[in-house]
């Protein structure tokens, strides 16, 4: 199936740090699980290439829930260019373009940042790929060795012993206690969707493990509220170095410059600071920190 996606790069997308279950397998060609569903990419000018390789929830909405999943019908270009109305953004955006917020299910993004919490990307997608081997469904054939993401249900059913045996550690029991939450919470955790971003921000703090960036992560990556804006280290380092002239500042100062900067397109200036500066394109000019997200 071959999409339009004139303003989109794949690949900038996929290693911004939003999503743990991509993985590239050559260069600019990438396979991953989306909603219970093998799909493979790649992008050729300004067309992506894409592929079922199982059936799924994915394969059964086709080009249309591609076009959703991507996100190819929001308007970035219009909040580029805002954006590179600042020089301090302008090499950022020159060198990363093409970053869209891809829109993931709720439940595995919550989980999956919940086990971000001092952890690096790569320990990240291990954890999460342990956590849908023990508590997913096989995809495809039972030999396959695929998972999906496991249900709120089945994940509440795990023990903590198991789940730190996935590499979880201390934060096994924040994924199990969160997701007994939300299976308890049935449809009413569904229903959050309508809830405008400050109340929704609230109840999700309300949820085992979930603290100030976590939640964030969660507006950002599993509700697509744009104006969030989630501050790692590398978030941190940008701001520090581009907005206060590399002096250390409090995040929750970060936080109010950030929404005084970008507005409602917060978070999209957020991917921009994370990716251009995690992958050593951003002006840094003091020791590479140790990576955690």
């Amino acid at each position: 199936m071959i999409l339009e996606a004139a303003s989109f790069d794949l690949s900038s997308t996929l290693i911004s740090g939003q999503c743990f279950r991509w993985n590239r397998v050559e260069a600019g060609k990438w396979r991953g699980i989306v909603r219970g569903t093998v799909l493979s990419a790649h992008q050729i000018d300004g067309l992506l290439h894409t592929a079922f390789e199982s059936p799924g929830g994915m394969a059964e909405a086709g080009s249309e829930g591609l076009r959703y999943y991507f996100d190819l019908e929001q308007d970035y270009e219009s909040t580029i260019r805002q954006l590179k109305g600042d020089p301090r953004m302008d090499s950022l955006i020159e060198r990363c373009g093409g970053l869209h917020i891809l829109r993931q299910d709720p439940f595995e993004v919550l989980i999956s940042f919940i086990i971000s919490a001092f952890n690096n990307i790569l320990r990240i997608k291990r954890c999460v790929q342990g956590v849908a081997r023990g508590w997913g469904d096989s995809i495809g054939d039972s030999g396959s060795g695929e998972f999906g993401f496991p249900t709120p249900t089945a994940l509440s059913r795990a023990s903590e012993e198991a789940l730190r045996a996935c590499g979880l550690g201390y934060r096994a029991r924040y994924v199990l206690e969160s997701s007994a939450c939300v299976a308890g919470l049935g449809d009413a955790f569904d229903s959050l969707v309508d809830l405008p971003t400050g109340e929704l921000r609230q109840e999700l703090l309300r949820f085992p493990g979930v603290g100030p960036k976590v939640v964030e992560c969660v507006l950002l990556f599993g509700y697509h509220r744009l104006e969030a804006f989630p501050i790692d280290v590398w978030v941190r380092r940008a701001m520090c170095e581009l907005f206060y002239r590399g002096r250390e500042t409090s995040d929750d100062r970060i936080a109010r410059r950030a929404q005084r900067e970008f507005g409602a397109t917060a978070g999209i200036a957020q991917q921009y600071l994370f990716t251009g500066f995690r992958t050593g394109r951003g002006e840094r000019t003091h020791r590479r920190p140790r990576e955690v997200v």
